[in-house]
C-alpha cells in the first residue's frame, strides 16, 4: 500500500511552534534544532530526496545518510511565530513548534520499511493500512529543543482516517524554569504539507504544569486547528484551540498514546492507557476537516522546540513503539 519514508525535513515553521495560554506571551523562539537520540535497531532505512537506503535507519546531515541507528540531523534555525491565547473548545493560541514564520531546523528519524503487522512485531491497523511502523526506542528528548519528524501518508491518496498510535515515556518536569507561571511540556505535533505554511499544523499533545499551584495543577493539553480562513497580520493564534482536562501526569510514567483524526466524523479523538485501562479521553470537534485535506502528505513532530515563553521542550521524554495508519 503506503511506502513509509521518514526524512530529514524542516523543522515546522508557519503552524507549529508555541501554543501559549495568554495572548501576552511570547511565542517566537529562534532557537537552532539539534538531532536527540533516535532508536538503534528495527527494519528502517533513512531516505534523502526519495531515495532509500536500506539496513538500520541511519543519520544524516546536510543530506548525506550513513548507516546505524535511526535516522538523525542537526536543525537549523527555528521557525519563530507570533504571540497568542489559549482556549478550550474555542478560539486562541498559536499551537507548539513554529507559529507564522519559517526556519529550517529539526531532525528526522530514520525511515521504517516496514508494512502491515510492523517490523518486531509491531500490531497490524485495526482499519486501514500501515502508514508508518517503528517498534522499539524511536526518538529520545535528550537536551532541550531537539525534535525528530516522521513524515506519513503518500502525496494524492485521500484518508478518511489517520490514527497515530505510540508509547510515551514522560520526561522530567523542567524544574530550572519553575519561575514561570506555567509550563507546556509539549510533547508532539501532527502537521500536514500544506501550500501555505500557516494551514500546517493540524494537531498537537502537551503536558501542562502551574509551578506556583501545590499540585501543579497538571492538565492534559490536546491541541486542535479551528479552521483554514485566513486572518490578518498578528491574528493567526485565532485559528487554534485546545481541548483539555485535569490529569495526573507523573514524569517517568509510560502511557500508550492513540490519537485519531476523522475526516468524515469532523472529530479528533485522543486516548491515553496504561496497563489496558484508559486512564484519559478526549473528544473535540474540527469541523473543517474533511478527506480531501489528507492528500498533501503528513509528518509527525516528536518533542518540540520550546522557547522563552509557556510552551517548553519535553526534555527527557521518549517515544517508542510507533504505528500510523491510514483508511
Amino acid at each position: 500500500m503506503n511506502q513509509t519514508n521518514l526524512l530529514t525535513v524542516l523543522s515546522l515553521s508557519a503552524a507549529a511552534v508555541s501554543f501559549g495560554a495568554c495572548s501576552s506571551d511570547p511565542v517566537a523562539n529562534g532557537d537552532t534544532g539539534s538531532s536527540g537520540t533516535a532508536a538503534s535497531g528495527g527494519s528502517a532505512g533513512t531516505s534523502s530526496g526519495g531515495s532509500t537506503t536500506g539496513g538500520s535507519a541511519g543519520a544524516s546531515s546536510g543530506g548525506s545518510t550513513t548507516g546505524g541507528s535511526a535516522g538523525k540531523s542537526s536543525g537549523g534555525t527555528l521557525g519563530t511565530g507570533a504571540s497568542g491565547g489559549e482556549a478550550v473548545g474555542g478560539v486562541g493560541g498559536t499551537p507548539p513548534g513554529g507559529a507564522f514564520g519559517g526556519g529550517s531546523g529539526g531532525s528526522s528519524a530514520g525511515s521504517s520499511g516496514s508494512s502491515a503487522g510492523g517490523s518486531g512485531g509491531q500490531p497490524a491497523c485495526a482499519t486501514g493500512a500501515v502508514l508508518f511502523s517503528q517498534s522499539g526506542l524511536v526518538f529520545e528528548v535528550v537536551s532541550a529543543g531537539q525534535t525528530t519528524e516522521v513524515q506519513f501518508g503518500t502525496v494524492g491518496a485521500e484518508y478518511s482516517l489517520l490514527t497515530i498510535d505510540l508509547t510515551l515515556t514522560l520526561g522530567s518536569w523542567r524544574t530550572e524554569l519553575f519561575d514561570r507561571e506555567v509550563l507546556n511540556h509539549n510533547q508532539l505535533a501532527i502537521t500536514r504539507n500544506a501550500a501555505q505554511s500557516n494551514q500546517r499544523y493540524i494537531a498537537g499533545l502537551g503536558a501542562q504544569i502551574r509551578p506556583m499551584d501545590m499540585g501543579l495543577a497538571r492538565t492534559a493539553l490536546f491541541f486542535a486547528r479551528v479552521d483554514l480562513e485566513p486572518r490578518p497580520p498578528g491574528m493567526g493564534y485565532t485559528s487554534y484551540t485546545t481541548f483539555r482536562k485535569s490529569f495526573a501526569w507523573q514524569p517517568g510514567a509510560e502511557y500508550q498514546v492513540h490519537v485519531a483524526l476523522d475526516a468524515v466524523a469532523h472529530q479528533q479523538r485522543l486516548r491515553l492507557r496504561q496497563g489496558g485501562a484508559t486512564v484519559l479521553s478526549i473528544q473535540g470537534a474540527i469541523d473543517y476537516f474533511v478527506p480531501s485535506l489528507t492528500t498533501s502528505g503528513w509528518n509527525l513532530e516528536l518533542g518540540t522546540p520550546g522557547g522563552p515563553g509557556r510552551d517548553v521542550s519535553p526534555v527527557g521524554s521518549k517515544f517508542s513503539d510507533v504505528v500510523i495508519c491510514g483508511a
